[in-house]
C-alpha cells in the first residue's frame, strides 16, 4: 500500500472515549479478558479472583459471577 493511501486510510478512524470503568473504584485484581456483547454489556474476566464480572451499557456491575477468595 502506498503511502497516500494508507494515510487517507488512516483518518478514516477517530477513537472517541464511550465508556470507562475505574479499576481502583471497582478493585479490580489481573485483569484477563475484556470482551463486548452485541447491546453492549462489557464481560471482565478475572482469572485470579476466580471471577467474571458484567457491566451493563451504562458501566454499572449488572452481574458478577465467582467469588474474590478461594478456599
Amino acid at each position: 500500500m502506498e503511502d497516500a493511501e494508507r494515510d487517507s486510510t488512516d483518518a478514516d478512524w477517530e477513537l472517541v472515549e464511550d465508556l470507562r470503568l475505574d479499576a481502583i473504584a471497582e478493585d479490580f485484581s489481573v485483569v484477563w479478558q475484556v470482551s463486548v456483547g452485541p447491546e453492549g454489556e462489557i464481560v471482565v474476566l478475572e482469572p485470579q479472583d476466580h471471577r467474571v464480572r458484567i457491566y451493563d451499557s451504562t458501566g454499572s456491575v449488572a452481574v458478577t459471577i465467582g467469588r474474590s477468595s478461594c478456599k
